[in-house]
């Protein structure tokens, strides 16, 4: 997966054409990185998910836990982005950022743990099925720095869910419910390579909010905010013009890490959800039509 992935990103890389190889000119460089944020877009962006937790239910032992249940694999189904991107003047103010996304994807992944029974935890490993979903809303402001550089720092929310479906791939799994909001601060620094090259790099830190799980008929419950950390970059090129529009296409990479805190015991079944963490790394390709 990962190495058809980085050949479609060489493939777009190396579709830039021969006036490309230039350096750009101060305006070609605004114009090329307006494109990019002026935009919409579609890309094929399977993240592989890696999951972890202790299923002693023990926070003292984390990340040390006796048992410890992870979750790991690439979600090829689906795996579709879409976004959507403005950058325009606004209330007397310049270069006013303003972008909306979603994606989702569908996979099974491996789980390699631990079945709970009354007299013991037992090894298991088997197949589960996640979808997970994710909903995206940025505001910023970009500055200009030098001739080819604008960066925009930025305030992001984020709203996250994971459907955990053990429950259809093997006896005694369990469906699970997970989600979140979340809220970021970051950066964002993009660079006007070539005339139609732009090179996009971004950073965020934040937190998750109104985290909670739901087993049913075993735990509803809210879960404990951890901080959010993701970075992510981007080549694209602009390969063809149709005015107004503009063709481009475009590669990337993202990486977010986010954790969840230990809920309170359940006073009906006597369960908890232990503290956790999930890494997601997703590689993506796509189409971008700039206005």
């Amino acid at each position: 997966m990962r190495e058809w992935l980085a050949a479609a990103l060489l493939a777009a890389l190396t579709a830039l054409p021969r006036s490309a190889g230039a350096a750009p000119t101060a305006d070609e460089a605004r114009a090329a990185i307006r494109a990019v944020n002026n935009s919409v877009s579609a890309a094929y962006s399977p993240p592989r998910l890696n999951y972890g937790e202790p299923s002693d239910g023990q926070v003292a032992s984390y990340p040390n836990a006796k048992y410890f249940d992870t979750e790991t694999g690439w979600l090829t189904r689906g795996g579709l982005s879409v976004a959507a991107s403005l950058m325009r003047p606004c209330l007397g103010l310049d270069n006013v950022l303003a972008q909306v996304s979603f994606s989702r994807a569908i996979g099974k992944v491996r789980y390699n743990g631990f079945a709970q029974f009354i007299f013991g935890n037992v090894p298991l490993q088997a197949d589960s099925l996640a979808t997970i979903e994710d909903w995206g809303l940025v505001l910023g402001k970009g500055f200009a720095w030098g001739d080819r550089f604008l960066f925009a720092p930025m305030l992001a929310y984020g709203y996250h869910t994971w459907d955990r479906d053990a429950a259809s791939t093997f006896r005694g799994g369990t469906l699970e419910h997970y989600r979140h909001h979340s809220i970021e601060v970051g950066n964002r620094l993009q660079f006007a390579a070539a005339p139609q090259l732009v090179l996009t790099g971004e950073a965020r830190f934040g937190t998750t909010l109104f985290t909670h799980i739901d087993v049913p008929g075993t735990l509803s419950a809210r879960l404990g905010s951890e901080p959010i950390a993701s970075l992510s970059a981007e080549a694209d090129c602009a390969v063809a013009r149709w005015d107004p529009l503009e063709l481009h296409v475009f590669g990337g990479w993202r990486f977010t890490h986010f954790g969840y805190g230990q809920s309170a015991v359940d006073t009906k079944s006597g369960y908890l959800e232990p503290v956790s963490m999930t890494d997601i790394n997703s590689y993506q390709t796509g189409l971008r039509f700039s206005f």
